[in-house]
């Protein structure tokens, strides 16, 4: 949970901007990772694209304000990687309810061996 509180503080990190996404071996159970997002409501629903075998499960949801992108939503979140997930990146997707699917935010997370 230490990661997430410190991500508060942080603007959002978002498709624009050039950041390393974590890696995640299979069979693997991250707890507490904040995912900040722009625009978004606090019911969105969050999906990982890109391969199968990749969930999320949220937490808890806190808005706070950013000097540079108004107010940010920030995940709390918990990944589970399946033992036969395929390698490889993945994406996630953001989509506030009753709205267009939007494009998914590239560079998520990537699966390892």
């Amino acid at each position: 949970m230490a990661g997430f509180d410190v991500l508060d503080a942080l603007p959002a990190v978002d498709r624009d901007t050039p950041w390393f996404p974590p890696t995640i071996k299979r069979g693997q159970v991250i707890h507490g990772l904040g995912l900040a997002c722009r625009a978004t409501d606090e019911k969105a629903v969050l999906k990982v694209v890109g391969g199968r075998g990749v969930e999320l499960k949220i937490n808890s949801v806190k808005k706070r304000p950013s000097d540079f992108d108004g107010v940010i939503t920030i995940f709390n979140i918990d990944v589970t990687v399946a033992k036969d997930a395929p390698l490889g990146a993945r994406d996630i997707q953001v989509n506030n309810p009753g709205t267009v699917k939007s494009p998914p935010g590239r560079g998520f997370l990537r699966v390892v061996e």
